[in-house]
């Protein structure tokens, strides 16, 4: 048995100004994948390699690329990525079947519709009777296109996600039950049209809690295989925009397929006036007066306007002049992108007193640069990232030449180690304030209390003030009172 496997993941941010390139994915192309150093480590793709070979099963690794959360792709290396997965299939000639990693929020300059784009091309060359599985993450963004080409789409059931592994396990036992025992599947899909943020909708608190554990509910029915909720990607301007509720079953209980989805997609809208923050959120300046009023640290505060986690170029410094503003000291700025400010700190050294320029160059409603005086009180590299430690009016700021080391999917506000390789204790300061969304875990576990800051940037929180110009009207909660029903 012959099975082509790849991964491409890549959550596109329409509104940022940036454009990534084929080598923001960190390509792993062919046989390369299975090599002890290979990056794709404990995400699906690892999850689908695994569980195959230890079926036995001959692997056709094809293009491995993770570009995590980012900017839009430029098409032309789009094209690349594409090629590389039909250079692949045509190598190997005749294939049983086709499991691969995605995301399903791609953003390409283009093609509305990458995802789509890239399952049509390879159904086209295998044929209508080789599966096709992908698993997604749970924010995908399910197309049409997307559902007429694949057997099955199997999603991550939580958020932060800790199931990427699993998720592409389940995938390949899937491939595994349609080739080897001859099952046939049906995947019913309901759309409804609603965005949806993610610091809206972490699965341990309602009202995902009890929607996820209706889905696990509903895969405990006879003939019931997998259901996924993916809430899609408010931060791409996208026609394609909505929840999609997708189960995946036995064919011969295909009216128990249609059922269960038709009552989770129920059970979800009927719930949708119930997200709220999961976080507690405040704008900037109640945020950072409530942390200076706590008596215990570290108070952990995510400034989400300029969120790396959800494709945000990390150069603003709205939230470190709400700091300068509001006396802020004792606190920590987790971290702002300037590779220029970064080499001058680093061509002064340690002890030096300069002004910088601080932040992005283009203007934005209250935004960079920012006039600061930095003295500096470390150099060093951090995560594969050159950063300068710099104390601005008693506020520690870490300054970074660039998101994220190319051989690193994750963004550096993920973890706090990347405070201690910088020579910092996250427990030595009152306040920490890291570019991120709803906090990762690692953040979670040290902070005393956790905010949002809404803040302005690419991944404004406040869904009504994005200029979107492609995304489907009406739409919940753009359209507030609008009507819908399956």
């Amino acid at each position: 048995m012959k099975i082509l496997v790849g991964e491409l993941i890549h959550e596109g941010n329409s509104f940022s100004v940036e454009r990534i390139t084929l080598e923001d994915f960190g390509p792993v192309y062919g046989d390369d994948v299975f090599a002890p150093d290979s990056r794709v480590r404990g995400g699906s793709a690892e999850g689908i390699i695994n569980t195959l070979r230890e079926a036995g099963v001959e692997l056709v690794p094809a293009f491995f690329g993770n570009a995590s959360a980012d900017a839009a792709l430029i098409y032309s290396d789009y094209e690349k990525i594409r090629a590389a997965f039909v250079q692949a299939l045509q190598d190997a000639g005749e294939v049983d079947g086709i499991c691969l990693a995605l995301h399903g929020s791609m953003y390409v300059d283009g093609e509305d519709d990458p995802e789509g784009d890239l399952l049509t091309v390879l159904r086209k060359l295998v044929g209508p009777d080789i599966p096709i599985i992908a698993s997604l993450d749970m924010h995908a963004t399910v197309t049409q296109r997307m559902l007429s080409v694949v057997d099955a789409l199997v999603g991550y059931h939580t958020a932060p996600h800790v199931d990427r592994y699993e998720t592409g396990s389940k995938a390949a036992r899937l491939i595994l039950r349609i080739l080897q025992d001859g099952i046939n599947v049906k995947m019913e899909c309901i759309q409804i049209p609603m965005l949806l943020a993610g610091e809206q909708s972490e699965t341990n608190e309602s009202p995902m809690k009890e929607l996820q554990q209706a889905i696990v509910a509903a895969e405990e029915r006879e003939g019931i295989f997998h259901g996924s909720y993916f809430l899609g990607f408010p931060w791409a301007d996208s026609p394609h925009n909505a929840v999609s509720i997708v189960v995946v079953g036995d064919a011969k209980q295909g009216e128990m397929v249609v059922e269960t989805a038709k009552e989770l997609a129920k059970g979800f809208w009927d719930r949708r006036r119930e997200f709220r923050f999961t976080t507690e959120a405040y704008p900037l300046d109640e945020a950072l007066r409530i942390a200076l009023s706590c008596t215990e640290k570290p108070v952990v505060i995510a400034d989400s306007g300029d969120n790396p986690t959800a494709g945000a170029t990390q150069d603003l410094t709205i939230a470190l002049r709400g700091m300068m503003e509001n006396n802020v000291k004792n606190a920590v700025f987790v971290f702002v992108v300037d590779a220029v400010s970064q080499q001058r700190c680093a061509q002064a050294g340690i002890g030096a007193k300069l002004e910088l320029a601080l932040g992005r160059l283009e203007p934005v409603p209250g935004g960079s640069p920012l006039t600061v005086q930095a003295t500096v009180q470390y150099l060093g590299t951090a995560q594969g990232i050159e950063c300068a430690v710099v104390d601005i009016e008693g506020i520690t700021v870490i300054i970074g030449d660039k998101r994220r080391d190319s051989s690193d999917i994750r963004t550096a506000v993920y973890d706090p180690e990347f405070l201690t390789e910088l020579g910092l204790n996250p427990f030595d300061f009152e306040i920490i304030v890291v570019k991120s969304g709803y906090l990762s875990p690692e953040y979670q576990a040290i902070a005393a209390r956790k905010m949002l800051a809404l803040t302005p940037g690419d991944t404004n929180e406040i869904l009504k003030d994005i200029p979107y110009q492609k995304v489907p009207r009406p739409i919940f909660p753009l359209d507030e009172d609008m009507e819908w029903s399956i």
